[in-house]
C-alpha cells in the first residue's frame, strides 16, 4: 500500500474514533452510578487486596465488578475463577462540593456494579493470570511494596494518606505513578543491555514488546502507562515506514485509542495530566545541549503547563514544585524506580529501597510545612482554563513573552475575581450523619463555620471539607462556631484550626465535655480567643442571634440555636436542639416566618415538634443526615410536619447552596 493511501486510511480511522468516542462520552456521562442488573455468578478475579477486617476484589465476570467479602477465613487469589453468591452494596458517596467524587471513581475504573459477597467457591484458575499473582506475591512479601505498588503499578493505595497529602502540597505526587519518562528510562536500559550483548535488533524489539505488553498487563493498564506505550510504538512505525505523519495526529489517534479502552476514564485526574502534559511535551522544543540549565527550564515549563490542571482539580499551587522536581526527579528516576524493579527479585535490594523511600518521605514532609510559598484558587470556570491552555500554546508557536504576561494576569484574576462577588452564600455540606454550614458574606468579607462533622463516619470527611473550602477561596475562618460538643457535630474542628486561620471559636453553654476540652487545648497553644453562652455576634452587615442561653443537664438541648437574617432571608440553624429547647424559644421569643431551617438533630423525632414547625412555618427545610443511618433519621412524623416547605436532604441532594444575590434567593443541590 501506498505511503499516503495508509496516511489517508489513518486519517479516515481517526475521524471514525472521534465521533465514536465523543458519543460515548456523552452517554458515560448521563449514566446512572450504579446498576442493579443481574451479574453472572462465576467470574476471574482480576485483583486482590487484603485489609483487616475484609478482602477486596475486582471480578471479572460479564461485567466488572467491585467486590468485598468479610470476616473470611480462607482467601481467593488472583488469577482463581470463583463461583459466588451475593448481595449488592450501597456506596455512601459523601460527596462535598468540589471534592473528591468516588462514583466518578469508580467510572473511571469502568465499574457499575458493587457487591458484598456472601459465599464463594473455586471452581478453576485462568492460566493468563499465573505471571500477575507471581509478581503481586512477590511484591506483597517486601517491606517496600508500598512504594514497589506506587511506582511500578501507579497504585498510591498502600502509602500513608498524611505522606500522600504531603506529595500532594509539594507537587511531585505525579512521581509516584508510571509515566512516560519512566517508561522511556526503562527502553534505554534494555536497549543498552541488549546491544552491550550484541542481540539483534528484531529479537530486542520483540522481547521488549513482550516485556512492555506484559507490563501493561500486570498494571491493569494503567492510562499513563497505555499512553506511553501506545505513544512510543506509533512513532516507531511511523518513523520505520517513512509515514511523515504530524505528530499531533499520532498523539490525537493515541488518546482516542486510550479513550476506546475505557471510555470513563475521562473521569481520571490522571487521564488530564498525562496527556495535558504530553502534548505540550511534544511541542516544547528547546535547541540546547543536553545540560543543567535546559532540565530547569523544561521543568519550569512544565510546572507552567501544569498550574491550570492543578489549580481546578486541586485549587492550590506551590511555587517551589519547580525546585522540588528538579531536586526529586534524579532520585526518583535512578535510584528509587529501578530499586524497585530489583527489590521484586532481592531482598537486599528490598531494605536499601526501604531506608531511601523512608527518607524520601520525611523530606517530603518537613518541606510540606513551608505554607508560605502555597498558593490557594477558587475553583475556575473551565472557560478560563482552556484560555491559559491557549496562551501557552501560542507562547510556543511564537516566543511572545507577552504571552506569558496575559497567562500571569489571567491567574491573577481567578485568584481575586471572587472576592468581587457581591452574592452572599450558605453552604449546607453533605458531611454524611453530621451537620456542617458554611456562611459566607458578600465579597468575601466574613466566613462563619457552623459545625464540621465528624470523622467517626467518613474516614476521608476532613479532605472533602478542606477541598470545598480551597474551592471557595477560604484560607481564613472568622468565626468556627460549635452548636454543641457531638463528635458528628465538631470532630473535625481540631484539623479546621489546624490548617487555617481562625480568628475565634463559639461555644454553647453548658459545661465542656472532652472533645471540647481538646479543641480548647489547641486554642490556648494557638492563642485563638473563644467564648462560650454568648447572646449575638456581629457578622459583617448582619448578626448572629444565640437564642438558646439556658443550660440544661444534656449536650442536645445545650446546642447553639442561631437565628440570622441575610439581605432580608431569615435563616435559622437548630444544632441537635430537641423539642424541649424548642418550647423555651417559642416561649421566650416572637419569632417571624423561616426561610431556611435547617432542621433539628437529622431530623430525629426528638425534634421539630408540630407546635415548633407551624409557628416559625419554613419555606425551605435542610435535613443533613447520613444515607441508610442507622438511626433511622429522618423520621416520618418530622417529614409530615414540615411537608409545607420544601425539604431538601443531604442523604438525597447531597450539598445544598443558598444564594442570596440582588435580593434574590437561589438554590442548587450537588448530588455525587
Amino acid at each position: 500500500m501506498k505511503k499516503s493511501k495508509i496516511t489517508l486510511l489513518l486519517k479516515i480511522i481517526l475521524v471514525i474514533l472521534i465521533v465514536y468516542n465523543c458519543i460515548s462520552i456523552i452517554s458515560c456521562i448521563n449514566k446512572k452510578e450504579f446498576n442493579k442488573d443481574k451479574l453472572d455468578n462465576i467470574g476471574t478475579i482480576t485483583n486482590l487486596k487484603k485489609t483487616e477486617n475484609k478482602i477486596v476484589l475486582t471480578i471479572n465476570s460479564n461485567k466488572k465488578i467491585l467486590a468485598y467479602i468479610s470476616n473470611s477465613k480462607t482467601s481467593p487469589l488472583i488469577g482463581d475463577v470463583i463461583n459466588y453468591k451475593y448481595e449488592y452494596k450501597d456506596i455512601n458517596n459523601t460527596y462535598i462540593i468540589n471534592s473528591f467524587n468516588y462514583d466518578n471513581y469508580l467510572k473511571s475504573l469502568n465499574i457499575y456494579n458493587v457487591i458484598n459477597i456472601t459465599s464463594y467457591k473455586k471452581v478453576g484458575k485462568n492460566k493468563l493470570y499465573k505471571l500477575k499473582k507471581y509478581i503481586i506475591d512477590r511484591i506483597d512479601s517486601k517491606k517496600s511494596r508500598n512504594y514497589i505498588y506506587a511506582f511500578l503499578l501507579s497504585d498510591k493505595s498502600y502509602i500513608d494518606s498524611n505522606v500522600k497529602d504531603s506529595y500532594n502540597f509539594n507537587g511531585i505526587s505525579h512521581m509516584l505513578c508510571v509515566s512516560g519518562f519512566h517508561i522511556y528510562f526503562l527502553l534505554n536500559i534494555l536497549k543498552s543491555l541488549f546491544n552491550k550483548f550484541k542481540i539483534k535488533k528484531y529479537i530486542s524489539g520483540i522481547f521488549i514488546f513482550i516485556f512492555l505488553l506484559t507490563y501493561l498487563f500486570i498494571s491493569d493498564f494503567s492510562i499513563s502507562l497505555s499512553r506511553a506505550f501506545l505513544l512510543y510504538y506509533l512513532n516507531c512505525i511511523n518513523k520505520s515506514l517513512d509515514l511523515k505523519i504530524n505528530k499531533y495526529i499520532i498523539y490525537i489517534l493515541v488518546l482516542n485509542l486510550c479513550l476506546l479502552n475505557n471510555t470513563h476514564t475521562i473521569f481520571n485526574t490522571g487521564f488530564w495530566y498525562t496527556f495535558s502534559l504530553s502534548f505540550f511535551l511534544i511541542s516544547y522544543e528547546n535547541n540546547e545541549k543536553q545540560s543543567f540549565k535546559k532540565k530547569i527550564n523544561l521543568s519550569i515549563f512544565m510546572f507552567i503547563v501544569s498550574i491550570p490542571l492543578t489549580i481546578y482539580f486541586n485549587y492550590q499551587i506551590n511555587l517551589l514544585t519547580v525546585i522540588y522536581n528538579i531536586i526529586f526527579l534524579y532520585l526518583v528516576c535512578y535510584i528509587i524506580y529501578p530499586l524497585c524493579f530489583i527489590s521484586i527479585f532481592s531482598n537486599i535490594a528490598d531494605i536499601v529501597l526501604l531506608k531511601i523511600s523512608r527518607f524520601f518521605e520525611l523530606v517530603n514532609i518537613k518541606l510540606s510545612d513551608l505554607n508560605m510559598f502555597k498558593i490557594v484558587f477558587p475553583k475556575p470556570n473551565i472557560v478560563m482554563i482552556i484560555f491559559l491552555y491557549l496562551l501557552i500554546f501560542l507562547y510556543l508557536k511564537y516566543k511572545k513573552n507577552k504571552i506569558i504576561i496575559f497567562y500571569i494576569l489571567t491567574l491573577i484574576v481567578i485568584k481575586y475575581l471572587i472576592y468581587f462577588d457581591s452574592s452572599s452564600y450558605v453552604y449546607f455540606l453533605n458531611v454524611s450523619q453530621g451537620d456542617m454550614a458554611v456562611y459566607i458574606t458578600s465579597n468575601h468579607r466574613s466566613v462563619n463555620v457552623i459545625d464540621t462533622g465528624g470523622l467517626e463516619y467518613n474516614k476521608y470527611l476532613y479532605k472533602n471539607i478542606e477541598s470545598f473550602l480551597h474551592s471557595v477561596s477560604i484560607k481564613k475562618i472568622d468565626n468556627l462556631i460549635i452548636s454543641h460538643g457531638d463528635n458528628d457535630h465538631m470532630g473535625e474542628a481540631i484539623n479546621l484550626v489546624n490548617n487555617f486561620k481562625v480568628e475565634k471559636v463559639i461555644f454553647n453553654c453548658g459545661e465542656f465535655n472532652d472533645l471540647e476540652k481538646d479543641l480548647i487545648k489547641l486554642l490556648d497553644k494557638k492563642k485563638i480567643p473563644y467564648y462560650s453562652c454568648i447572646k449575638e455576634l456581629n457578622i459583617d452587615n448582619s448578626k448572629l442571634y444565640f437564642l438558646q442561653t439556658k443550660e440544661y443537664d444534656n449536650e442536645n438541648d445545650n446546642s447553639n440555636v442561631i437565628y440570622t437574617e441575610i439581605n432580608g432571608y431569615k435563616f435559622m440553624f437548630m444544632g441537635d436542639a430537641s423539642s424541649t429547647t424548642e418550647k423555651e424559644i417559642l416561649d421566650k421569643y416572637n419569632l417571624p416566618d423561616i426561610d431556611v431551617l435547617k432542621v433539628g438533630h437529622h431530623g430525629s423525632k426528638t425534634s421539630s415538634s408540630k407546635e415548633f414547625i407551624n409557628d416559625i412555618n419554613p419555606k425551605y427545610s435542610i435535613i443533613s443526615v447520613g444515607k441508610n443511618n442507622r438511626y433511622g433519621h429522618p423520621n416520618k412524623e418530622v417529614l409530615n410536619n414540615l411537608s409545607d416547605s420544601k425539604i431538601y436532604r443531604t442523604d438525597l441532594d447531597g450539598s445544598i447552596m443558598f444564594k442570596i444575590r440582588n435580593n434574590k434567593l437561589q438554590v442548587e443541590t450537588y448530588a455525587p
